[in-house]
């Protein structure tokens, strides 16, 4: 099956009209494959809940099985439920071999494991930093080498990376955390070059803050009194932010990563759209205004 493939079947959208960049495929996807890793809460448990609900299989993984096990229970023939620490490369081996001798197959994969950490980049440890790459970055790229093989064989699949909107500029105390979404970022754009060739779609997910426990279940480095304004700031946003509405999230990225012709980059949530686009026109009035710096370097360029 190639990526041509993934057409828009004529069922019902659950609501709207269908996005500019491509049909949408039916929001169930029965009989599809999904794999997504951490599924025991927030967007990852819902994701594999609205796709269980819509008739898709569905592999949920997560640290804890007994956080997944009822989504299992719920649903005997379309969930496998594994248990995964995507820091582990045999596990994350053994996890692919049992959802393809489970299912045959794996159409879709999404990396939604992440391990939060707030503190200012001196506050963090060399351990603390390599912990948050090591989940958010090299387990990321664990999954997608474990499963690629099966995507190419087939020539199809979809590949969806859950990145965060703070990927796109500085957040004070996130500066590891973004850092490691930003790796994410350039590596998925590399994906869509390597793999578009071979029928293989790649997705960024670019969501502002979601009505999730994840901001405050983070790992904290060990603070110093120099950024205790950072904390502050930290405290009084998570009290005003506009959160994004978790299950519409799910819905909005299911139906992205199913289009006939995906988004490179989906970012999702009025404040992600604002920050996004403010940090865009920021970037490039900051280039047009250095431009004749920039040029110096290249003998006889011309603006």
């Amino acid at each position: 099956m190639s990526a041509a493939e993934f057409p828009p079947r004529n069922t019902p959208r659950h609501a709207g009209s269908p996005a500019p960049g491509g049909a949408p495929e039916a929001a169930a996807e029965p009989g599809r494959v999904w794999f997504v890793t951490g599924a025991s809460s927030g967007l990852g448990q819902a994701l594999a809940r609205r796709l269980l609900a819509g008739g898709a299989r569905v592999i949920v993984s997560a640290r804890d099985p007994a956080a997944i096990a009822p989504l299992a229970a719920a649903y005997p023939e379309q969930a496998l439920a594994l248990r995964l620490d995507i820091r582990d490369e045999a596990m994350v081996a053994d996890a692919v071999a049992a959802g393809l001798a489970r299912f045959g197959t794996i159409d879709v994969l999404v990396n939604n494991a992440a391990f939060g950490l707030f503190g200012a980049v001196e506050e963090v440890t060399e351990a603390q930093a390599r912990a948050v790459f090591d989940t958010n970055f090299f387990g990321t790229l664990r999954m997608i080498r474990h499963v690629l093989p099966v995507m190419r064989a087939r020539a199809a699949g979809r590949i969806i990376n859950i990145s965060s909107a703070v990927a796109r500029f500085g957040v004070g105390g996130l500066g590891l955390y973004a850092a490691s979404k930003c790796a994410i970022e350039g590596l998925s754009t590399a994906l869509v070059g390597e793999l578009a060739p071979l029928g293989i779609h790649v997705m960024v997910a670019e969501p502002g803050a979601l009505a999730t426990a994840f901001g405050a279940n983070m790992a904290h480095a060990d603070s110093l009194p120099a950024y205790g304004f950072i904390r502050e700031r930290w405290a009084q946003w998570l009290d005003q932010a506009l959160l994004g509405d978790l299950d519409r999230a799910a819905a909005a990225i299911v139906e992205a990563g199913l289009m006939s012709a995906p988004p490179a980059t989906l970012v999702l949530g009025q404040d992600a759209l604002q920050l996004v686009r403010g940090k865009l026109e920021a970037d490039l009035a900051e280039c047009l205004r250095w431009t004749p710096l920039t040029l110096s370097i290249t003998p006889g360029a011309q603006a």
